[in-house]
């Protein structure tokens, strides 16, 4: 008879219960019975609660989509399934096509009546079984929730899996290159950055993504994926920046003694994860209409000469070619006598202008130090106090119950006690290159020069004759500290005293 062998494996820890172990049993019962084995059905890392006709290698055969087979062979039944709804399921299908399902080592023929009947009885119990293993999982996993151990799977940003001191399971471990790009992009927030220039320069940047950086941990290829607005806001806002475990609907998961559980060292600061959360949320409640996508060069930047207000200058459309003219002439009954100014005449020579003045110089990059606050860790005792109060009200007094919460209870006020008596230090900001000149920036990114003229604080005040069409605007060039027109005018002896 022609036989299919089935293997299946959740997980290989046990060398009695290896694929090869299964296939080599198999083979010698289809050999000593003068059967021939004609496929193989190995699924490992299937669970024995998946339904047989979906698992990625037994399915097909049984959905007739390989080569014919008489008889389905396993090393014991619960490599089949342990449902009993499944074994059912099996049983009629091997009826209905007149195949014979076989268990090697038990030595069952559900193909008997007799078989069939020790069939079913061993599937309930092995789904009692099943069940059991899944409490005992269960219960491993809420353990190892408490003690703040990694229990698996999906690895935050920003943190690597290390084997625990005691050599038993896993912790999580601060990965310090991500968290370099945590910290970074949480500084850039904070001053004022958008996440979406942040997003452009990270994937121009090359900066690995957290799947590849998962990738690039077990020895694979990165497959280049690219940061996202959207899931570099939610990571963000999670509290896995500083360390803390929360349940799927985002609260606090807490210890024993009321304590939050914290599976890590903390990524960010106090002090930075508020200013960072503050930040995104007032970006969200004040936001601002994004400005047009044809939104001009010098938005913010060129301003009316000639009148007395601070009035900026806008572009229009002419003949062919755009103009800045001020914006008092959209307003009705309002005049100024300023012309208008080519655009591209005029972009070109503030741009002219803005590389002599600060073309070789770096871009700085405002950096939030922080300083030293125990203002949360205060908090965080102060709330396990109070969860602990509540725990003592539900509790029977005089038993060893209520014991255990005042011994909690006196170690947290021990622990705020000298909370109080540590330093606090106060943040601060410092400026560091993003080691690219403006230069460099300005021949790099064409489309964000405005942006790069508004980080400097450049401003030109722009007046023009109306009707002298070839007469250039007289253009009077700031630039931020150099606003003052004696500080300007040795700025520029200084500029042309270093060009080559």
């Amino acid at each position: 008879m022609r036989v299919l062998g089935a293997v299946r494996l959740s997980r290989e820890t046990e060398a009695t219960t290896s694929p090869a172990r299964q296939r080599e049993v198999i083979e010698r019962w289809a050999e000593a019975h003068g059967h021939q084995v004609v496929g193989w059905a190995e699924d490992l890392g299937v669970s024995a609660s998946v339904d047989p006709w979906e698992r990625p290698e037994l399915g097909p055969w049984l959905r007739g989509e390989r080569v014919p087979f008489d008889v389905v062979a396993s090393w014991r039944l619960d490599r089949l399934s342990r449902r009993v709804l499944h074994f059912s399921k099996l049983l009629d299908w091997s009826q209905e096509t007149g195949r014979t399902l076989v268990s090697v080592t038990e030595g069952f023929d559900l193909g008997t009546p007799m078989g069939r009947m020790f069939a079913q009885i061993i599937a309930t119990l092995a789904e009692g079984e099943l069940e059991a293993i899944r409490e005992r999982t269960k219960g491993s996993y809420d353990h190892l929730t408490k003690v703040g151990r990694h229990r698996g799977g999906f690895v935050p940003y920003g943190y690597r899996p290390v084997p625990h001191p005691s050599g038993r399971g896993y912790v999580l471990d601060v990965d310090q290159d991500a968290a370099e790009v945590v910290r970074e992009i949480a500084g850039r927030v904070i001053g004022g950055e958008s996440i979406n220039a942040i997003v452009t320069d990270l994937n121009r940047r090359g900066v690995p993504t957290s799947l590849d950086v998962q990738r690039i941990r077990a020895g694979k290829e990165p497959k280049g994926y690219r940061w996202r607005v959207g899931n570099l806001s939610t990571l963000l806002r999670s509290e896995t920046l500083r360390g803390y475990l929360v349940t799927a609907d985002g609260s606090p998961i807490v210890d024993d003694a009321g304590r939050r559980v914290r599976r890590a060292e903390p990524i960010l600061t106090a002090e930075e994860w508020t200013r960072l959360q503050r930040e995104i949320s007032d970006r969200a409640t004040n936001r601002k209409p994004r400005p047009r996508a044809n939104a001009s060069m010098l938005r913010q930047i060129a301003f009316c000469g000639v009148c007395e207000e601070l009035r900026p200058m806008y572009v229009y459309p002419g003949r062919g070619r755009n103009y800045y003219r001020c914006a008092s002439k959209a307003i009705g009954g309002t005049g100024c006598a300023n012309g208008s100014t080519a655009a591209d005449w005029l972009e070109e020579y503030v741009g002219e202008e803005f590389l002599r003045h600060v073309g070789r110089s770096h871009v700085m990059r405002r950096v939030f130090v922080p300083g030293e606050s125990h203002a949360e860790e205060r908090a965080e005792t102060e709330a396990a106090l109070g969860r602990l109060v509540e725990r003592l009200e539900k509790i029977p007094a005089g038993g060893p119950a209520e014991r255990a919460v005042l011994a909690r209870m006196a170690e947290h006020e021990e622990h705020l006690a000298r909370l109080r008596d540590l330093p606090e230090v106060p943040d601060r900001w410092v400026d560091e290159p993003t080691g690219e000149t403006f230069a460099d920036v300005w021949a790099r990114d064409p489309e964000g020069r405005g942006d790069l003229l508004r980080l400097a604080g450049a401003r030109v005040f722009v007046s023009r004759t109306p009707g002298q069409r070839n007469v250039p605007a007289a253009v009077r060039f700031n630039l931020g500290e150099f606003a003052d027109p004696e500080a300007q005018r040795l700025a520029e002896i200084a500029a042309e005293e270093a060009m080559p």
